[in-house]
């Protein structure tokens, strides 16, 4: 039997898979009888930025990166308010590799500053 060539994924074909990923998570979290909503809700946040940083057998770690709009930076600069980098050829601000590592040392009650001003209104 022969053996199809190995090819590169298509966007849409990660896409899917990615998404997938994430309705089993779903499922997994949310048939745990044994713990609390809050406690799910955590669980599915970690298992979803395990994935995107690459922890997670079979997806790779994946870039995770501000794409503001073009207006953005000037809408911000004329307000005073700090702006997310613009991405192009060079990626700037790639948060993923470290995401759930992060996640229960970042909780909103000990995040005393936040870098955009905006995050207070999320």
């Amino acid at each position: 039997m022969k053996r199809k060539k190995s090819r590169e994924l298509t966007t849409e074909e990660i896409r899917r898979e990615f998404i997938a990923q994430v309705h089993h998570t779903i499922n997994y979290w949310s048939e745990l009888e044994d713990k609390e909503e809050n406690d799910k809700l955590e669980g599915l946040a970690f298992s979803i930025l395990s994935m995107l940083d690459g922890c997670r057998v079979g997806i790779p770690q994946f870039i995770v990166a501000p794409n503001p709009h073009p207006e953005d930076k000037k809408y911000c600069k004329r307000g005073g308010k700090n702006f997310y980098p613009t991405n192009n050829k060079r990626i700037k601000g790639d948060i993923s590799g470290s995401l759930h590592e992060l996640f229960y040392e970042y909780k909103p009650e000990i995040i005393e500053t936040h870098v955009h001003d905006d995050l207070d209104e999320i």
